[in-house]
This record gives C-alpha cells, structure tokens and sequence, in this order.
C-alpha cells in the first residue's frame, strides 16, 4: 500500500529535500582537465563542474544549465560528462565555438582573418560570440565560477538584475577624444591607455599607478582615482 504525504499546516505537499551537492576537487589536487586531459597552466585555468564537482578547463566547462534536485534554480557551470550524461538539468545552454562564428551576433560586423577585427570574443553569460566593441563590459559572476576575475559580457546581459556582483563598462576608442583627467587630447601618437579597473582611457602620464586586480596574476596599470579608492578588489603596488 502507498504511503501518503501528510500536508503541512497551510495545506501545501511537502517538497522533497534537495541533493546535497557533492563536494568539489580541490584545485591543488587537479594538474589536467577531466575531460580532454590538457594540462593546467597560466593560460589554462581551472572551473568546477556544479553538478559533479570536478575540475575541468573553461572549453569542457562551456555548458549551462539549472539543478533543481540541488536547489540550484540559475544558470550555472556544467562539464561535457554531466550535459550528457546526468538526470534533472534544465534549460542545458552551451557556449559557442569561436572557431563556427562568422560574424558579431550584436553588430553583425563579419570577423577579419588578422588584426582587431579577428577577435571573437564570447560574453561568459550567455555565451554568443560577439567583436570587442558590443562585449566591451566586464563583469563577476560568482554563480559561473567567475569571482575573482572580471570576464566579458554583452550589451544584453548587462542589464539583467540581480546577476553581477560588479559591472563596468570599458571605454571606446572611438568615443573618447580627450584623457579623462588631464584632458589632453589624443593623437596618433598620443595614445590611449584604458584603467584596468574602471575601463576608462587616459593618457601614459595619468595612467601610471599599477595593482593587483582580483583575477590578474601580475600587476595592471590603473587610474589615479581607482589608486586611492580603498576599493577591496584592488591590491595598489608601491
């Protein structure tokens, strides 16, 4: 015979309990993807899958996808085995392949085969590949894994609330004539030079103070104001 579910107090079933998440391998103990065994490094950095627990690199991680049995209602980080393999997933959303993308899902400018237009760049929340100019926002996404660094985000997921923990936007070349805190104006020679922590452009001279900013594994150069903003996410080197 069936047992029945008693109702609570206010007349509603009782929700199941949810699937404790397995605990996560710790980064000392992984030196190479599991999935396409590619070594780690400084230009291969490692992400936990959240269904499963395992460390993989950002390409065998590309997937996204809601886990309910887990109480995990957003959009997180999955591994290649899990968006095959496990039961429950809702919404699995994969990143693009920069390699399959003629042109700028935003702008729709076609991507040049060498130089600044060549560069295809995926916003790390949806995951469409756009140029730099319409992923010119940076952003953390703690739920991604994207907590200590800043990645890039489109002009759509910009605006969606409640998702960053901090967002900037980083300055156009084309719309900022003059260095924005001594006002010079830029020439060919007279370059432009963007803050590592605002994503505003000034010039050589107004740019010199450098800081650790969360994510960079050396030293990035930052504006006077940014300098001495006490801001946490910043480590100023003397």
């Amino acid at each position: 015979m069936m047992m029945e579910e008693n109702p609570t107090e206010d007349g509603l079933t009782p929700q199941a309990p949810h699937q404790i998440p397995p605990a996560w391998t710790k980064d000392n103990l992984a030196y190479f993807c599991g999935y396409c065994h590619k070594e780690f490094g400084m230009l291969l950095r490692k992400h936990h899958c959240r269904h499963c627990g395992k460390v993989f690199c950002d390409e065998c991680t590309r997937f996204r996808a809601k886990i309910p049995q887990m109480g995990i209602d957003e959009m997180v980080r999955i591994c290649e085995y899990c968006r095959r393999d496990a039961q429950g997933l809702i919404g699995t959303e994969s990143m693009q392949r920069p390699s399959e993308v003629k042109k700028c899902v935003q702008c729709a400018k076609g991507f040049g085969v060498v130089g600044p237009s060549a560069a295809k760049h995926n916003c790390q929340h949806c995951g469409k590949v756009f140029c730099a100019d319409c992923t010119r926002w940076f952003a953390k996404i703690a739920h991604l894994g994207y907590d200590k660094e800043y990645v890039r985000v489109c002009e759509t997921c910009k605006d969606l609330p409640n998702t960053f923990s901090r967002l900037y936007e980083w300055q156009r070349d084309s719309d900022v004539t003059a260095c924005n805190e001594c006002l010079a104006e830029f020439t060919r020679s007279f370059r432009r030079h963007h803050c590592r922590h605002c994503g505003k452009i000034f010039c050589s001279k107004c740019l010199k103070a450098k800081a650790l900013v969360l994510g960079d594994p050396k030293p990035q150069k930052i504006c006077n104001a940014c300098s001495t903003s006490g801001s946490s996410d910043l480590k100023v080197v003397k």
